[in-house]
């Protein structure tokens, strides 16, 4: 990928990011890629405050999308980008460059394989994500629409209201009855057939036994990585997360050891790789 073509497009993905902005297109289910917010350590927030208020009782699947960039449909790409009415050039230029992605694979700087990509998003510029979420935004607004939610009161006014949360292609539906679980489910796998996504059965997980020919089910040992929180079935952070976080400070730290640094510049260093490895585990865990 060019550098001419990941500045065209990081232009694109500003008036991209401009027009979800001011019309308030995606949902509030996803977070990624979203401006000014940390969004998955909100999400994770959102996570664990909604387990909480249902005394962690929640059924809930933890959905894996196998090769989710790789796979989308390019006809329905090109049809959410019709039906948003983004600026006409926006929209001619997305599907422009979409029936130009290809992959060609050089050996000793000879062209040997040029293949037209034709389905899945081109990755390793700012603008495949956006052109992901815009994808995955429908079955946000079918599965709010459809299905009953769980919520979580914000203000005496205002509730947070779900039945799932997604941060790019990271999906973990919740519901307080396995039915539920079960249909909304089998929604979001109709949903996948139609754009050319999958569930990966196997790195996928539930806590629930009706959902066990689509997931893992998780016993009382089991855990799940969501979002870089260790949860056990139940959605409870677990001591895994702290045992995890002290081996990779005391790895950084006999690194930094190793450099025969003086004793200030060692004590910053430390400092500061042991702060932006915290930061984003503060208010999550008990630290």
């Amino acid at each position: 990928m060019s550098n001419l073509y990941k500045l065209m497009t990081k232009c694109v993905t500003k008036a991209v990011q401009v027009e979800l902005e001011e019309r308030d297109i995606i949902t509030e289910n996803q977070l990624g890629t979203i401006r000014n917010v940390q969004g998955a350590k909100e999400q994770a927030m959102i996570n664990i405050a909604l387990n909480k208020k249902y005394d962690n009782n929640l059924k809930t699947a933890w959905i894996d999308v196998k090769k989710a960039f790789d796979s989308i449909n390019h006809r329905f790409l090109s049809k959410c980008i019709e039906c948003l009415k983004f600026p006409k050039w926006v929209e001619q230029f997305i599907k422009g460059i979409m029936t130009k992605w290809r992959h060609n694979i050089l050996y000793n700087n000879e062209m040997v394989i040029s293949k037209n990509i034709k389905k899945g998003i081109l990755q390793g510029d700012s603008l495949s994500p956006l052109l992901f979420i815009i994808i995955m935004d429908p079955l946000s607004k079918l599965l709010n629409s459809m299905f009953p939610k769980v919520q979580i009161p914000i203000n005496e006014k205002r509730s947070y209201c779900t039945n799932h949360l997604l941060f790019i292609d990271d999906l973990k539906i919740m519901a307080e009855r396995e039915s539920t679980l079960q249909i909304i489910t089998n929604e979001t796998k109709r949903f996948f057939s139609i754009v050319g996504l999958e569930i990966n059965t196997d790195k996928s997980a539930t806590n629930s036994l009706i959902l066990v020919s689509d997931s893992v089910l998780l016993t009382n040992n089991d855990c799940y990585k969501y979002l870089g929180i260790i949860e056990d079935k139940s959605s409870r952070p677990t001591r895994t997360n702290w045992e995890l976080i002290t081996s990779k400070i005391k790895a950084g730290v006999n690194k930094l050891c190793s450099n025969n640094l003086h004793g200030r510049n060692l004590t910053r260093g430390i400092n500061e790789y042991a702060t932006s490895l915290l930061n984003y585990y503060i208010r999550l865990l008990d630290i």
